[in-house]
């Protein structure tokens, strides 16, 4: 082995490049690992946003609205644009706990034929336009 080693800083360079290439090889994962959390960060602040967004809208809906039918209209286009639904629907109940009138938004139409015939419910002319 001493045959080997005729130059010992020749041996030293060659772990110092070894060494190196090892570090170099490990940053770039970690600097992947790193741009892949960034990338989940930047989604979920998208989010966020979104929602705060959608919220502060709400607030100013409830600021200024007359009655609790605009905050419906206001609020069922929210919840489709923050839930990802395709339609959304409201059932206010009277005074006894009772189902009144729905009010949708979006496509509700599969919803409503289920829901259509069950004793208690009754859904707005509007409504039950869109099944036909």
């Amino acid at each position: 082995m001493a045959t080997f080693i005729r130059n010992p800083s020749l041996a030293h360079l060659g772990m110092a490049v070894y060494w190196t290439t090892r570090r170099i090889i490990e940053l770039r994962d970690e600097a992947k690992g790193l741009r892949e959390q960034i990338s989940q960060l930047e989604v979920q602040t998208g989010e966020a946003t979104q929602r705060l967004s959608a919220i502060f809208r709400l607030r100013q809906q409830f600021l200024d609205s007359d009655d609790e039918k605009e905050i419906i209209d206001v609020m069922l286009p929210l919840v489709i644009e923050l839930t990802g639904a395709t339609g959304a629907s409201f059932v206010p109940l009277d005074d006894h706990g009772q189902p009144m009138l729905a009010v949708s938004y979006g496509r509700c139409h599969q919803t409503f034929r289920g829901l259509v015939g069950i004793p208690g419910l009754s859904f707005s002319k509007r409504a039950l336009s869109r099944l036909r």
